[in-house]
């Protein structure tokens, strides 16, 4: 099945709907609510096996995500100043950078058992 180029979502036009398109979300029914059984047959690819790239990828969307966001506050308090742009640029960048760090730890196991702020040996 070929992947189709755009998504339809109907949804009545009110402040829900609004913030929908502000924060750029997509919310979907629960499928037990489908009244098509196919509806709820959903292929995932999983392509993406490097770290890295993964890392990439996720830190774009939310530099994305910040600017947007940032922009509309712009507009809302119609400050449209020279360094605007600048400002929002790089406000999403260190937002993200926050983001990624609140979300990824790399934990390593095995190393130490931890028994007392003085008692640390290797088990490994």
């Amino acid at each position: 099945m070929q992947t189709p180029k755009k998504l339809f979502k109907y949804k009545s036009f009110n402040d829900d709907c609004m913030e929908l398109i502000i924060d750029d979300y997509l919310y979907f029914a629960n499928p037990i609510q489908f009244n098509d059984p196919l509806d709820c047959k959903v292929t995932i690819f999983d392509d993406v096996n490097d770290e890295e790239q993964l890392r990439n990828i996720l830190s774009t969307l939310l530099q994305q995500n910040s600017e947007k966001k940032l922009k509309v506050a712009a507009k809302n308090l119609r400050y449209n100043g020279p360094k605007t742009t600048d400002k929002i640029s790089l406000l999403s960048m260190s937002e993200t950078d926050k983001i990624i760090s609140g979300i990824y730890s790399e934990f390593s196991f095995g190393l130490y058992d931890y028994n007392g702020p003085d008692d640390q040996t290797s088990i490994s």
